[in-house]
């Protein structure tokens, strides 16, 4: 081997390899360059507010934004504004005063970059998870139901045994969906703190592929509350409180930054009973 044959062979050896995405897509929309390669938009129905959600995009990745005006507009006494990220322009419009041009050029700029950067919809809010009412009594079937993903494992924690829920049994009869809140009832007494069930739940969430959240209900009390926020923090989730008194409810969910969603979300069709994945437009054939 030559002297220029063996100096080639070291640089291919000290530059790394180029991470290939594990899709196609995605590894396209990071290509692109600037912002629209970090940008990912995540919001629901009930957060719909442009400047908003524009601004959790940003803020995610460090980005800056700046509303410049940038000289006269076409109309008697208004004014040309142009919305930059990252000293990048993104669009422009003229307007009479600055701060309708804020919340009109954040929309504008969303629907932009919507076509060359991800959107994540969250279906419903974390604490909106419908309740499950457990009665280990409901059903006098002694078949043991089929076990199919983290949502059958803790209802049967929970003394599920298969048939409808319910007083009557005339509840649903499919294994819950793991979106479903966990109530207090089926895992202890009312007058223990039902640990070591809280921290099996936690556990098998975790170690799940699971990526939705998962809601305690109200009638668990503050010792038991504190007690999951323990376990999760010990497992790298995260939990979080709403509500006030006896509507006070706590949702945990697992740490996981917008490309991790994405890629999970590709990988099962792109949604789920929580998530729906929009892809960039432009990427789209």
């Amino acid at each position: 081997m030559n002297r220029r044959n063996r100096k080639r062979k070291y640089d291919d050896y000290k530059r790394p390899k180029q991470f290939k995405e594990k899709f196609e897509i995605v590894g396209r929309v990071k290509s692109q360059g600037g912002v629209r390669s970090q940008l990912v938009f995540t919001h629901g129905s009930f957060n719909i507010d442009p400047i908003t959600i524009l601004s959790n995009a940003i803020d995610r990745v460090n980005a800056t934004l700046n509303i410049r005006n940038i000289g006269a507009g076409t109309e008697k006494d208004s004014n040309r504004f142009a919305l930059y990220i990252n000293n990048e322009r993104i669009v422009d419009g003229d307007y009479f005063k600055e701060d309708v041009a804020r919340k009109d050029l954040a929309k504008l700029a969303i629907d932009e970059l919507k076509k060359t950067c991800f959107t994540i919809f969250r279906k419903i809010r974390p604490r909106d998870s419908e309740t499950v009412n457990v009665n280990s009594t409901a059903s006098t079937s002694t078949t043991t139901p089929e076990i199919s993903g983290i949502g059958a494992k803790m209802l049967l924690k929970m003394g599920w045994s298969g048939g409808g829920l319910g007083s009557q049994g005339q509840g649903i009869t499919e294994i819950i969906k793991p979106s479903n809140q966990i109530d207090r009832q089926g895992l202890g007494t009312e007058h223990s703190l039902p640990i070591d069930e809280i921290k099996s739940v936690l556990h098998e969430y975790a170690a799940s592929d699971n990526i939705n959240s998962i809601s305690f209900s109200p009638d668990f009390l503050k010792e038991e509350r504190a007690v999951i926020h323990s376990v999760a923090k010990t497992l790298n989730l995260k939990s979080s409180s709403y509500g006030t008194g006896k509507d006070r409810r706590l949702v945990v969910q697992k740490k996981m930054n917008p490309w991790q969603l994405i890629n999970t979300l590709l990988e099962i069709g792109g949604e789920n009973e929580q998530y729906q994945l929009i892809l960039p437009s432009n990427f789209v054939e």
